[in-house]
């Protein structure tokens, strides 16, 4: 598994709601990399990784990142591959979820999740707890 933080262009973005969602406070973020040398470090990663890639979504704010990486964050030709390796391989699991429940838009994740798993916790809300789920 790959896990990093990304040091934001504009930490003032990340607002109290932000950090009350997924726990990641704006000095974590502050001493986060750049996007560049994560993604250089994820582009190497996949390199050393042989198994198919799979990237899932559920919503479209992480696609999102990825395109403002891409276009805004990144100058990288390595980052840009990695990241458009990711665009590319995505999959947004929210209508496969709405067909599942004959829903005409999907719940939110953590209604989802609290429907399969009463009783676990589901506060956190990051890029590894949300993997999980």
């Amino acid at each position: 598994m790959f896990q990093s933080l990304v040091r934001p262009r504009k930490l003032d973005k990340v607002t109290k709601w932000i950090t009350q969602l997924t726990g990641i406070t704006r000095a974590e973020l502050a001493n986060a990399e750049s996007s560049d040398d994560v993604f250089e470090k994820f582009y190497a990663w996949l390199l050393s990784d042989r198994t198919p890639l799979k990237f899932f979504c559920y919503g479209g704010s992480d696609l999102e990142f990825v395109k403002n990486n891409i276009n805004k964050c990144t100058h990288s030709i390595r980052a840009q591959m990695a990241l458009s390796c990711i665009f590319a391989n995505m999959t947004d699991v929210t209508q496969i979820v709405a067909e599942h429940f004959n829903l005409s838009s999907a719940p939110a994740l953590k209604k989802v999740m609290m429907y399969y798993f009463p009783n676990d916790n589901h506060e956190c809300h990051d890029a590894e707890s949300d993997a999980d789920m």
